[in-house]
């Protein structure tokens, strides 16, 4: 059996995520590893080698980008080392934004395929055939099923921020409320927030520099690209079809 690791933008379900894990009997830690491999947003930036398979999990960003207003201090350093283009001294809605971009872009290039974490019920046997794991049986499938989303390791009053609206966004930082827009539809995402939403659970497998290819019988997934500029802002951002199943 493959270990897994998952990547991506931390406050996108990892600890949902570690908890599918466990009532499908793997032993998969959370921001530690474990026997099967970790769900670790500390680990986007760089490949490594001790698993056989990376994926990408994606959460609403107008979720994320809220609740990353209450990312302690700590956390920010780090981020900011390992993304020269988030400026520790910029306003926080700026560098919440800039985060969720640059970061899943940075996951898109490291892993082999992209997911929603909204779909990830529908998601995760397709995750459990990559790693070779056994699919789980009618019943922890069902406990699986009927798991909430809303489980994190924060306490409530700390888990979200201002509500957010790509509106909101736009108006505030033009540029980046535009791209992160853009990426979001990419995804799948509805144009307001939404847990669920989704327009299909879908998935978007990467070639290994941050283009992706589509995955046959996954209908609407779509290759997604961005390319940063020099002033920490996104140069383009672009969105082809060309390789989409018809």
């Amino acid at each position: 059996m493959e270990r897994i690791l998952i990547i991506g933008c931390g406050r996108s379900g990892t600890k949902y995520t570690k908890m599918l894990f466990t009532l499908a009997g793997l032993k998969v830690g959370h921001e530690k590893d474990a026997e099967n491999g970790t769900v670790d947003w500390h680990k986007t930036c760089e490949k490594d080698p001790a698993y056989g398979v990376t994926l990408h999990q994606v959460r609403d960003p107008l979720k994320v980008i809220s609740s990353c207003h209450t990312i302690m201090g700590r956390s920010w350093d780090f981020i900011c080392k390992n993304e020269p283009k988030i400026i520790r001294g910029e306003p926080l809605l700026l560098r919440c934004m800039k985060y969720w971009f640059y970061w899943n872009q940075r996951a898109q290039v490291n892993a082999r395929w992209s997911y929603r974490v909204e779909s990830l019920p529908k998601v995760f046997p397709k995750i459990l055939k990559e790693m070779g794991a056994k699919v789980p049986g009618k019943k922890a499938a069902q406990k699986i099923s009927s798991l909430p989303k809303t489980v994190h390791s924060r306490s409530k009053s700390d888990v979200y921020g201002p509500v957010l609206t790509y509106n909101g966004l736009i108006e505030a930082h033009p540029v980046m409320g535009g791209v992160i827009k853009e990426l979001a539809l990419a995804y799948g995402y509805k144009e307001e927030s939404d847990e669920e939403g989704l327009h299909q659970p879908g998935i978007t497998e990467h070639n290994g520099d941050g283009s992706d290819r589509s995955s046959p019988g996954d209908a609407d997934s779509k290759p997604v690209l961005g390319s940063g500029g020099s002033d920490g802002a996104p140069a383009e951002l672009g969105i082809s079809d060309d390789n989409a199943p018809a």
